[in-house]
């Protein structure tokens, strides 16, 4: 991080939750106020890396959208409002990729839903990434540097189980 370089604590993993839930251990323990260097992985898992690499062909189905944490946060409890200020995010490669993927996203039909067009073959789109302002997920793009978020706290249901004594049904 080059705005800040002082007492910031890095969190890297290769152990990445892929579904929102209180079941996946948590990968680190902060405290209130830490100032974190948080890496995360692209939505492919950097496996796409060329307009050659085809997501059918290279991902392994259905571990996509590899999720950084979860991060277990000291003193909060659940119901508590995490603060969260994103001070900089810096990509870690200098292009961005996109894809049409058979049967999946939002301009596939499925059983559901029709389309009137034919499905849109399977392509990768490699862009090469221009610096500007930007967010770093294009659904939310308020979560950029300077701007501050603030989430839910849901304690993982099994950190709550740790710090109790086991139970005996007599």
């Amino acid at each position: 991080m080059s705005q800040v370089a002082d007492a910031v604590r890095e969190i890297r993993t290769d152990r990445y939750s892929f579904v929102f839930g209180p079941y996946a251990d948590p990968i680190d323990t902060v405290r209130p106020g830490e100032l974190l260097d948080i890496f995360t992985e692209d939505a492919f898992g950097s496996r796409v890396q060329s307009e050659a690499d085809l997501p059918t062909q290279v991902l392994e189905w259905p571990y996509v959208n590899p999720q950084t944490g979860p991060i277990f946060v000291e003193g909060a409890e659940k119901g508590d409002t995490l603060v969260v200020e994103i001070v900089e995010i810096e990509p870690t490669r200098d292009f961005v990729a996109s894809a049409h993927i058979p049967n999946f996203g939002g301009l596939t039909g499925t059983d559901r839903t029709a389309m009137l067009d034919d499905p849109l073959p399977e392509q990768v789109f490699i862009y090469p990434l221009v610096p500007g302002p930007f967010g770093g997920n294009m659904d939310v793009p308020d979560v950029c540097p300077g701007n501050t978020i603030h989430l839910q706290y849901s304690v993982v249901a099994k950190i709550e189980r740790r710090f109790l004594p086991d139970r005996k049904d007599d």
